[in-house]
């Protein structure tokens, strides 16, 4: 009898054992899949936006202090400008004031590449720092003193310092660290921070231990950024290219035009005079393709 007992209580350990090890080993799979699931949820949120709700919000994390006041005023200028450039090498101000529309592209182009550059430097020390809060965990630090030490570190960006200062700050006002996290998320639109926030959530709910997730989700991170940075210095030299052969066609007719003003008159009076539009079709033509191309060529590390 007291074979039998002492083998079930063997039995029993090591299936606890086997459970707690293979929990260990599943939790940072589990987290990833969750991840991924989010990701997808992510962009069906950002699909619902309004366009103007979108433009918001990269004016808010571009960190220019540019208010939607003055993006319109900046918007209006362009429009100005590109119609006086059109009129001046075409001569057809209908065609001209309808060309001057693609100026809606540009300040908002210029607005969604700060703001994903201020994210891209934003995210690359977040996820440095990923790294020494999860060492500071392996010592049996809790979360919040992990946070106060990317707080107070001296080493680690001065923005990244300040944003997980209000982490804590949040936290002292009754917040979990869970939801202070993703108020930063929502400050800042990183995808990474939520990551964390969601990395935290899995590890209150699952029992396992933070640092090991906070491995796993560095780790995955680091390789996408690494994959990403890669396609970014393949693309390099294709996006100096497109830059140069838009470039060249306008260089070379504004040079034209400045020195021989009737240059151009003999093609636009082709067509019955429709020679002209012909040549404003082809400046769209022209935009259209570098928007197509740039948009294909964009990586977010």
């Amino acid at each position: 009898m007291k074979i039998i007992l002492c083998s079930l209580g063997v039995m029993s350990c090591i299936l606890l054992l086997g459970a707690y090890f293979i929990n260990r080993r599943r939790a940072p799979r589990i987290f990833l899949e969750e991840r991924m699931a989010m990701q997808l949820e992510e962009e069906l949120e950002e699909k619902e936006k309004s366009w103007i709700e979108k433009l918001q919000e990269d004016l808010e994390h571009s960190e220019t202090g540019i208010t939607l006041y003055i993006y319109f005023l900046i918007l209006a200028v362009s429009m100005v400008v590109l119609y006086v450039v059109a009129n001046y090498l075409t001569g057809a101000k209908v065609g001209s004031f309808v060309l001057s529309l693609c100026a809606v592209y540009v300040p908002r182009e210029i607005v969604r590449a700060l703001a994903e550059k201020k994210e891209e430097e934003f995210d690359a020390a977040f996820c440095k720092s990923l790294k020494r809060m999860s060492a500071s965990l392996r010592t049996s630090s809790t979360l919040p003193q992990a946070v106060t030490e990317i707080a107070n570190s001296p080493t680690i960006p001065a923005n990244l310092r300040k944003e997980m200062a209000k982490v804590m700050v949040d936290y002292e006002y009754g917040m979990t660290m869970q939801d202070a996290f993703m108020k930063l998320y929502e400050r800042k639109g990183v995808e990474d921070i939520r990551g964390v926030a969601l990395a935290i959530d899995i590890s209150e709910k699952k029992g396992t231990k933070l640092f090991e997730t906070f491995d796993a989700y560095a780790d995955a991170v680091l390789k996408r950024k690494e994959s990403a940075a890669e396609a970014k210095a393949a693309l390099a030299g294709t996006k100096v290219t497109i830059n140069t052969l838009v470039v060249i066609p306008f260089a070379f007719m504004a040079f034209r035009k400045a020195n021989d003003p009737s240059s151009f008159d003999m093609f636009y009076d082709m067509f019955n005079g429709m020679g002209r539009y012909l040549m404003l079709f082809i400046i769209v033509y022209v935009f259209i393709g570098y928007y197509y191309c740039q948009k294909k060529t964009r990586i977010k590390l």
